[in-house]
């Protein structure tokens, strides 16, 4: 799973662990993507055994 890249503030992260992913959750699910994620209509979803996506 990691590393995994990310936009912070407008820059992008590598996190390269599960302890940086949590340490920075907040920064990568901002408010804006938490709307994006309540918002999103789960019918346009791709979505397999690792990941869902709109």
């Amino acid at each position: 799973m990691y590393p995994i890249d990310v936009k912070i503030d407008g820059k992008k992260k590598s996190i390269k662990n599960e302890k940086e992913f949590i340490n920075n959750f907040d920064k990568i699910f901002n408010g804006n993507l938490k709307k994006a994620i309540i918002n999103a209509d789960p019918l346009f979803m791709f979505v397999n055994q690792y990941e869902a996506m709109s």
